[in-house]
């Protein structure tokens, strides 16, 4: 059976080469994907365009085996990491021991969903980093890190760089 993630975009200010990496990852894994986003269009900080296919609070770990957070600007514009549906979906992800693959500063979503207690993470930024600390996760400075089911990359280089180890690891 294929495997299929769902990819949260946020609306607005993603990395678009994050976003594009992440494709070509799971589509090398041959891994199905699906845009979740709270919004049918999303724009990228750099002007890449592209449409939601499932809102985020529709992703149930029952019908998906992973889920990736794409990083950017828009994750602070909005406060994504205040937004409880978005973490419940991360919680309900974790719990079920799903994959929860990490890009940057979306490292804030699992902090303040409360799952990376005890859990080496990359940190992109001091922001981040205070985030990790404060919800017990363990910063790390290496560019990728896998404590389990999470898989945190500091940024798109280091997931580009690490792409093999994550596709390795995805199987």
């Amino acid at each position: 059976m294929m495997m299929r993630f769902a990819v949260f975009v946020p609306s607005k200010d993603f990395k678009d080469e994050s976003l594009n990496i992440v494709k070509l990852i799971l589509s090398k894994s041959g891994i199905q994907y699906s845009i979740a986003s709270y919004s049918r269009a999303c724009v990228g900080s750099h002007g890449a365009f592209c449409r939601s296919d499932i809102n985020p609070s529709n992703v149930v770990p029952s019908e998906y085996d992973g889920f990736v957070i794409i990083d950017g600007p828009g994750i602070d514009e909005s406060a994504a990491y205040d937004y409880r549906p978005l973490l419940d979906t991360v919680t309900a992800m974790n719990s079920a021991r799903k994959y929860i693959v990490i890009i940057g500063n979306a490292i804030k979503i699992p902090a303040r969903a409360n799952i990376i207690k005890g859990k080496k993470v990359t940190v992109p930024d001091i922001d981040s980093k205070r985030f990790v600390v404060l919800f017990y996760g363990i910063p790390s400075a290496s560019g990728i890190e896998i404590s389990g089911n999470l898989i945190t990359a500091k940024d798109s280089k280091s997931l580009e760089a690490g792409a093999e180890q994550i596709m390795n690891v995805l199987g």
